[in-house]
């Protein structure tokens, strides 16, 4: 076999993604390369259906700041870990992405960005790790729990989800970015409402979450994206939003964006015939605001 086929470097990424067959020799590389983000992957084929991976060789491998494992999973293959406590070793780990394997988050005290892809397992408690960015994949009803006892949680995406509630929310005090897709059960944004420093806020895909009037006078959101809502009329009353678009409003009353002032870019697709104004209509008056905000400067 080929070192091609044992590991291949990603120069865009900094990265070394390593055949789990030849982990010991991929991490010598990596270290010899001076290398700090590995994967650990499937790069051989054929490749049987039970996968035994040992963990092993990446014991006391301190250097390493980036795992991936998410790849091991694929399919109805099934993996078994051997030597899983090896990873709690590196101490200095700052980004981890797995999907469906029992690792104990709470050993990692350098953790700061988490990529987890769930599929039918609980989300884990993350102890007292300094997380900072979190993206769940696949997330059950049980998703926010551990979430909502992290105190530093920044960057929080959620990307499909069997989430019937969003109770939880309110208490991530430090949350700036928010990115909410393919919910479908959710119906209630009012826990998002007061998340009361979030600057940017992502929905998509979640057809029953169209009442997003408890979003009204929200004091800190800047960049809004609502795939569908019911009626535009809580837009003007953010103080401090600049990017805002959608997909569909239901209501059909566009009147409420030619009262906002602070508009830097704003878009809306497609332009139905059923609403109140057009396309055009809306970018003459995004240009006459940027015209405002020139004469103002050269003042």
């Amino acid at each position: 076999m080929t070192a091609m086929a044992r590991y291949d470097y990603y120069s865009d990424r900094k990265i070394l993604n390593i055949d789990y067959k030849y982990l010991a020799e991929g991490l010598a590389v990596a270290k010899r390369r001076r290398l700090r983000s590995v994967a650990i992957r499937r790069l051989a084929a054929p490749t049987p259906r039970i996968h035994r991976v040992d963990l092993e060789p990446i014991r006391n491998q301190t250097w390493i700041r980036v795992l991936e494992l998410d790849s091991l999973v694929s399919g109805r293959e099934k993996v078994v870990l051997e030597n899983i406590d090896a990873l709690y070793s590196l101490r200095h780990l700052r980004s981890l992405d797995l999907a469906a394997m029992p690792v104990d988050l709470g050993q990692f005290s350098e953790l700061t960005t988490l990529n987890i892809e769930l599929r039918a397992q609980h989300m884990p408690d993350l102890g007292s790790s300094p997380i900072e960015t979190v993206t769940v994949m696949n997330g059950p009803e049980n998703t926010l729990g551990p979430l909502t006892r992290v105190k530093t949680l920044r960057s929080l995406q959620i990307l499909g989800s069997t989430l019937s509630s969003l109770d939880g929310f309110e208490k991530l005090k430090t949350l700036r970015f928010l990115r909410l897709t393919g919910s479908p059960r959710v119906t209630d944004a009012y826990p998002i409402s007061r998340c009361r420093q979030l600057q940017e806020l992502n929905v998509e895909a979640c057809p029953r979450l169209l009442d997003w009037s408890s979003l009204r006078a929200h004091p800190a959101l800047q960049t809004l994206f609502l795939a569908e809502l019911q009626s535009l009329s809580f837009v003007p009353s953010l103080p401090k939003l600049e990017r805002f678009s959608f997909w569909d409003c239901k209501d059909n009353d566009l009147s409420p964006l030619f009262r906002c002032k602070h508009f830097k870019q704003a878009w809306f697709h497609p332009s139905r015939k059923r609403y109140s104004h057009t396309r055009a209509e809306f970018d003459e008056y995004l240009e006459r605001l940027e015209s405002r905000r020139k004469r103002a400067a050269s003042k």
